[in-house]
């Protein structure tokens, strides 16, 4: 089972690897970016961290920041500092070149590989950033958000945070339209 313990234990498991790109998936959908930020700011110190979203006006929601942020901001995150940016290219200016990991949240937004935008946030994140983590989130699970050809980029460290522990009934809806991830190469 997916447990949150099971993906806290995994997650550490790829923070402390020399893995270097992790997909955290599974039916918990607005759980899954927050159990990440949870993880670094208790159990790492002195790290740069960029969130990368789809979109800044969505951090206003309290299922996704609970709070309105800047682009070149480095916010507390337990005694890490968190950078905040968006796909859009323009909101790049102003955070830094190296980090430590980056996460970028909501993976689903990648899923048209083909469009201009999408490329171009895969080679900032892959090759014009300097990270030694790059982590990517999904929020909805379905073949309307299938990154599963993340892998020509990377090995894909991949765990799974599913909802079953907490709402059986939630689980059991979201798994009906669930994409099975296939990260092997």
């Amino acid at each position: 089972m997916n447990t949150k313990h099971e993906a806290e234990k995994r997650i550490c498991k790829f923070l402390q690897s020399d893995k270097g790109t992790m997909i955290l998936s599974g039916t918990h959908m607005f759980k899954k970016h927050k159990l990440m930020l949870k993880i670094i700011s208790e159990k790492c110190a002195g790290l740069n961290v960029l969130l990368r979203v789809n979109s800044l006006q969505n951090t206003y929601s309290r299922d996704f920041l609970g709070m309105k942020v800047q682009t070149g901001v480095g916010y507390k995150l337990g005694e890490n500092k968190l950078y905040i940016d968006s796909m859009n290219a323009n909101s790049w200016r102003k955070s830094p070149n190296n980090f430590d990991i980056i996460i970028f949240y909501p993976a689903g937004s990648l899923q048209n590989r083909k469009s201009t935008e999408v490329k171009n946030n895969l080679e900032d994140i892959f090759k014009i950033k300097n990270a030694n983590k790059i982590i990517f989130i999904t929020c909805q699970e379905g073949r309307y958000s299938d990154i599963s050809y993340l892998k020509e980029y990377d090995d894909i460290f991949h765990v799974e945070y599913d909802s079953q522990e907490d709402d059986v009934e939630y689980h059991k809806r979201v798994l009906k339209d669930k994409i099975i991830y296939n990260f092997d190469k």
